[in-house]
């Protein structure tokens, strides 16, 4: 959706300082124009139905773009069978866009229970596991992108994906990583169940819940000062936070730092299984403004996105509180929204905890001694206006960690794994050399009865061919290089044309072809290129159900390294 993108791109003005807080009318104005006819009006309806007085705000988008997007994956017509791209390219002029209505429903049956719903609102469908929906949209011959009987996901109208991963599958579909897995370590085969299960809790980090807009709701703040193994350092905000089992370090700050960084495959995962992905952890030092004997070493996962949004979220009206008079604050600019550079975990919490706490009335905050000053914490009298919650959960996945390990502490002889060993079986036992000195090779397919065949992909190809022809008619020269390349591939004998009566449908597979440009080249400038990638109409290619074989090539980290050694280095390509 349009809404995640403005979402992401709001959140990484807001990382590089930029204030974006006046910019709802601006981004309402550039998103609206992307929206249909139909929508766009019922914007219009809601935006102003409240009040007249007040704009709407960007949330206030966000949630109708939300709101219509469910509404339209329930209610669209999906009985078309043939693709949008399918059809011939018509002028921009004749380009016109419609909506009908209906007062007589169209109702559905369900193909799992008969009732009258649709399969993604039906109970007995939505308690099975996600392998299990898709064996049976799979048994059905069920579009998996819509559920519906008819037609292929490649050929299905509906534009829309799956919500987690931006595939094209329906959300229902969806498995996630961590399920898989564990579906694997349940094979009967799996005698080391225990042990990775096991592993895989003590490498689970969960933050605990983080009020980042109550305004009611006052959290644990310090300044912090942050030095790198060079002895830099910069004075970071941090949040302490003793529910969390990790420490968190943004994007910003690290930069700052210079820190080293190291490979640490994790993901965070939200409220709405939101997931952000961690890729890098550090090691630096921090201190305190008021102990200057005081330093501890921390080690911090790298967030590319923003740790929270600015803590307060609103000013905080300071009061008279006799009991925090004379304390020497972590924070002194605590009332005042600030970013988060830095989160820190128990870990680095019971290293600066001290026993004194100081608790006042109700409606004021606690003090809490630390070696960073005092923090203070609490519910304080305040309006309750808007509230939101950020849920982090981040886990280090053992597989990740040891595949990194694998790859960097990889000696020249490395073990294959079950596939690279059948792909080199596969050409073993099937190899040829003809008289002319040409191997000939069969095509190592990664399962005994490929499905890839099966697809209708000679009228895909052919629909991509006269997509190319169209194209030809516009630009002569490229048609000309184009068939130049054709013929020289015929003359070497690269290809031959074959008669129908050769062809066995059931047992091929059409490749599209196109051109790829370079006119910076002096020599091929125009090359073809196979498309065997292309899905058919089972969103099966030919390229998923081939081995990919070891891999030949010498680690491009070793050949870095030991380019170094030499003060001329050439590169050329292939």
């Amino acid at each position: 959706m349009d809404a995640d993108v403005t979402t992401d791109c709001l959140n990484n003005l807001e990382n590089l300082n930029i204030p974006t807080t006046s910019w709802d009318p601006i981004i309402i104005f550039l998103v609206i124009q992307k929206l249909d006819p139909e929508s766009h009006k019922e914007w219009e309806q809601t935006a102003y139905s409240k009040s007249e007085d007040e704009l709407p705000t960007w949330e206030n988008l966000k949630d109708f773009l939300q709101s219509r997007y469910r509404t339209l994956e329930l209610v669209l017509s999906v009985s078309g069978t043939c693709s949008s791209r399918d059809k011939p390219v018509r002028e921009r002029s004749h380009l016109v866009t419609a909506t009908a209505t209906t007062s007589q429903p169209n109702e559905r049956t369900c193909v799992l229970c008969k009732e009258k719903h649709t399969l993604c609102h039906c109970k007995n469908f939505t308690k099975l596991q996600p392998k299990e929906r898709a064996d049976y949209v799979k048994t059905n011959n069920l579009c998996f992108n819509c559920l519906v009987p008819g037609h292929s996901a490649y050929q299905c109208k509906l534009q829309m994906s799956c919500r987690l991963c931006r595939r094209r599958h329906h959300t229902l579909l969806h498995r996630h990583q961590d399920s898989v897995q564990t579906e694997e370590r349940n094979q009967p085969n799996a005698s080391h169940h225990g042990v990775e299960e096991k592993e895989e809790v003590i490498n689970s980090m969960v933050a605990s819940h983080h009020n980042t807009k109550q305004s009611t709701a006052l959290l644990a703040t310090a300044m912090v000062l942050a030095r790198n193994e060079h002895n830099q350092t910069v004075v970071l905000r941090a949040l302490v936070d003793q529910g969390s089992q990790a420490s968190f370090l943004s994007e910003k700050a690290a930069q700052m730092l210079k820190l080293t960084r190291q490979s640490a495959r994790g993901s965070i995962i939200g409220v709405g299984s939101t997931r952000t992905n961690v890729d890098h952890v550090v090691q630096l030092k921090i201190g305190s403004h008021w102990n200057p004997s005081f330093e501890i070493n921390i080690q911090a996962y790298v967030m590319s996105k923003q740790l929270t949004t600015k803590i307060p979220s609103k000013a905080v009206t300071v009061t008279h509180w006799p009991h925090l008079e004379g304390l020497n604050l972590a924070d002194p600019d605590y009332f005042q929204p600030g970013s988060i550079d830095l989160l820190l975990g128990v870990k680095e919490y019971a290293q600066i905890v001290q026993p004194t706490l100081i608790k006042g009335p109700p409606g004021s905050p606690c003090a809490q001694e630390t070696n960073l000053g005092w923090i203070l914490f609490g519910e304080i009298d305040n309006n309750r206006e808007n509230e939101s919650f950020l849920v982090l959960h981040h886990q280090v996945h053992i597989d990740h960690m040891l595949k990194s390990l694998w790859e960097i502490d990889n000696d020249k002889k490395r073990i294959l794994t079950k596939e690279e060993k059948l792909c080199e079986t596969i050409y073993e036992s099937t190899h040829t050399r003809n008289s002319e000195g040409r191997y000939l090779v069969r095509l190592p397919f990664n399962t005994k009865n490929p499905i890839s065949t099966e697809g209708n992909t000679k009228e895909i190809a052919r629909k991509r061919l006269l997509q190319l022809e169209r194209r030809f008619k516009k630009e002569t020269k490229l048609k000309e290089d184009y068939t130049k390349v054709m013929q020289e591939y015929i003359k070497a004998n690269y290809m031959e044309e074959i008669s129908k009566n050769e062809i066995n449908e059931r047992k091929s597979v059409y490749l599209p072809h196109r051109a790829v440009v370079h006119a910076d080249r002096e020599t091929s400038k125009t090359r073809v290129v196979f498309d065997a990638s292309a899905k058919g109409s089972n969103c099966v290619s030919l390229n998923d159900e081939l081995l990919v074989g070891p891999q030949l090539q010498e680690d491009l980290r070793n050949i870095l390294m030991r380019s170094r050694l030499h003060r001329v280095c050439y590169a050329s390509d292939i």
